[in-house]
């Protein structure tokens, strides 16, 4: 082939990498979100992965660049070996105790050597074609911007609305078939005896001025993805926003760097921190759409003014290699420090703020020593002024909201399900006052302290809800089954000779409810509860004959399509007794749940009840919708709930085809 062809194969393998590598990661993540309960961690640490993988792939590409043919013979039977393991996927396995270690261990043994093998790709074929042909590499990173890009957006516009989850994994391992190909023919249509090791590339030297911006860049990134999940919804299409704009900030900042330096950075960067103080007082008032749009305009101007430090130091030709691997190790430290270690440590939940924090300090220092080597008081006095008032205002905010947050009788813990905070109020005075549990900034229940109102039911299952209107008819001694716990208020409806079967997946939820809440204990019936994802514990129960099935396993706004979907309607309708009834809480700020319901009722001819409810409390008003199923009309007038007919099925939520974007609100 002439070197014009040789130069055009490379520039498609190396967009076909960059796509692959980039849209297996919203990929990956949808069909490990069942797996792990839809928890919003499952994102997060799969970021993490990727960013450990892509250093290991950075490392075997200065590996092979400084051992040529041996290490690239090593590199190609590595990629045949992966070959006979098509098509990539995942076993349906239940979480352990360490549901983020897990998330590791399942992306290692599926996914890892083909990602291993992509993000090591784009490098080697740039050394190949640049080394041996004298080309410029500069078009090359173009298409490899390019395609990650394309890979990204078309993920959950193109892919995720038009395929099972089943064939987005067969449709990617065809085309890494295909990259694979390619790749090969690359390598044999070169001449590799000429490519020699040389100290400069065989040197590996990392250095934290290149490793501290790549770190904050991923840390900002992680922990407004984290945010997102928590605030509004687990959905490929919520992930794949932030790690766009990630992606562009690169695509700016290196291809165009004058856009981003001089003082312009610091008057936009003090915009930004304004909408990120709104952000944080007042996001539960702002539409979902306007929050993602302000979480990614923060990103954006956060990733894009510590990339441009990154531009700024970029090193001579012969030290690219170890720059790359900087700043993939950078990155590493970044979502390490982010998704694992202030988890550990920090009960609340302050991720984005001490690394909004540290980004303004680092720029801040940045700025000055740069300016202060210029000797010039008229331009170091405007940065360290702006520098030291921005700094002020988010310790400010950030003390505020952490004093807020603590404010009165409150206890914090957190695992990897998530944040839960619990909080004694002193009103209502009549009442006794009142002990209250929130999953972030979402309200799990409440409890009054007073001796004679300690069992009455509140928040979303007052008396006047549809479960309410559901559990208060007495006609018989009942079985329930609730998939989720909170803090057991239901229990409050049980009488003597009652069965409440509770499924609940976070053990700090049980200890909770078991500890600072009186709901369970004096509970009139029997309680059981099962830990573990409730679906899958339903599943592999033999028919237990509930007459009522409740389905209230939410954390936060965040949505795990797998309780909503066909197959878990079958699951529960093969629990129930023959007139039982199914109730979903389909209570939810971001999605219309409801319809998701009603498509499932009329595709098997179910009867169909939907009650919206609004209740005052001492801590506002808690709306609750509530959806019911049952096999005919007469279940649902036994406890008389209105009989609503249903629309032409428009929505069909599968265990692989769950789509959020038609039902966003």
């Amino acid at each position: 082939m002439t070197p014009h062809t040789n130069y055009r194969l490379a520039a498609l393998v190396v967009g076909l990498g960059s796509l692959l590598s980039w849209s297996i990661q919203p990929l990956a993540a949808r069909a490990l979100l069942p797996i792990f309960g839809g928890s919003s961690a499952v994102w997060t640490s799969s970021l993490i992965f990727f960013q450990l993988t892509l250093l290991v792939g950075y490392l075997l590409s200065h590996w092979v660049a400084s051992r040529s043919k041996f290490a690239l013979s090593l590199c190609l039977i590595l990629m045949a070996a992966t070959l006979f393991q098509l098509p990539v996927g995942f076993t349906d396995g239940p979480a352990g105790d360490h549901p983020l270690q897990d998330v590791w261990f399942l992306l290692s043994v599926s996914i890892g050597v083909p990602s291993l093998i992509l993000y090591a790709s784009s490098p080697i074929v740039q050394w190949i074609i640049g080394d041996s042909k004298g080309q410029t590499t500069f078009t090359l990173f173009a298409w490899s911007n390019g395609g990650s890009l394309f890979g990204l957006l078309s993920y959950p516009f193109l892919v995720e609305p038009n395929l099972s989850v089943s064939d987005q994994f067969i449709l990617w391992s065809v085309l890494f078939s295909i990259f694979c190909c390619l790749f090969v023919i690359i390598v044999i249509s070169h001449r590799l005896s000429g490519h020699q090791s040389t100290a400069d590339i065989h040197k590996l030297d990392l250095r934290w001025t290149w490793m501290w911006p790549s770190a904050l860049g991923v840390a900002l990134l992680v922990s407004i993805s984290e945010a997102i999940s928590v605030d509004l919804t687990v959905t490929p299409i919520l992930w794949v926003s932030p790690l766009a704009v990630y992606l562009i900030t690169f695509i700016i900042t290196f291809g165009f760097p004058r856009i981003w330096m001089g003082h312009r950075r610091w008057i936009l960067g003090v915009s930004v921190l304004m909408l990120f103080i709104y952000l944080r007082l007042e996001s539960w008032s702002v539409h979902w759409s306007m929050q993602l749009a302000g979480w990614c305009t923060i990103l954006g101007i956060g990733c894009m003014s510590v990339h441009a430090e990154l531009v700024r130091r970029q090193p001579t030709t012969h030290q690219l290699t170890n720059y790359y691997v900087s700043i993939a190790a950078g990155g590493v430290v970044g979502g390490l420090i982010v998704g694992f270690i202030l988890p550990a440590f920090v009960n609340l939940r302050l991720e984005v703020d001490l690394t909004i924090i540290a980004t303004v300090a680092f720029l801040w220092h940045a700025s000055r020593t740069r300016i202060e080597r210029l000797s010039s008081f008229a331009t170091v006095y405007p940065s360290t002024v702006i520098g030291l008032i921005s700094l002020v205002s988010l310790s400010s905010v950030l003390g505020y909201k952490t004093v807020k947050e603590l404010s009165g009788q409150t206890h914090v813990y957190r695992n990897a399900y998530g944040t839960l905070k619990i909080k004694s109020y002193p009103v209502p005075k009549k009442k006794g006052g009142l002990i209250h549990l929130l999953d972030g900034r979402i309200s799990h229940g409440f409890q009054y302290l007073g001796e004679q109102y300690r069992q009455e039911p509140t928040a979303y299952f007052t008396e006047a809800s549809g479960i309410g209107r559901v559990l208060s008819q007495r006609k018989k001694v009942r079985k329930v089954g609730i998939l989720g716990l909170g803090v057991g208020t239901l229990t409050a409806y049980s009488r003597p000779g009652d069965r409440y079967t509770f499924f609940e997946l976070n053990p700090l939820v049980v200890q909770i409810a078991k500890t600072h809440f009186s709901y369970l204990k004096s509970a009139q019936g029997q309680v059981d509860i099962v830990l573990g994802d409730g679906r899958k514990s339903l599943e592999m129960m033999g028919v237990q004959g509930f007459d009522i099935l409740i389905v209230d396993a939410f954390t936060g706004d965040a949505i795990p399509a797998h309780l909503l979907t066909e197959e878990a309607l079958a699951i529960y309708s093969r629990q129930l007794r023959h007139d039982g009834l199914i109730a979903i809480n389909v209570s939810n700020r971001h999605a219309d749940l409801k319809r998701v319901v009603e498509s499932h009722g009329r595709r098997y001819d179910l009867s169909f009840s939907w009650v919206r409810h609004r209740a005052s409390s001492p801590l506002g008003h808690y709306i609750s919708e509530w959806a019911f199923l049952a096999k005919d009309d007469e279940s649902l007038k036994q406890y008389e709930l209105p009989i609503i007919e249903t629309p032409e099925s428009i929505i069909t939520w599968r265990d692989d085809f769950a789509p959020l974007l038609p039902i966003l609100k």
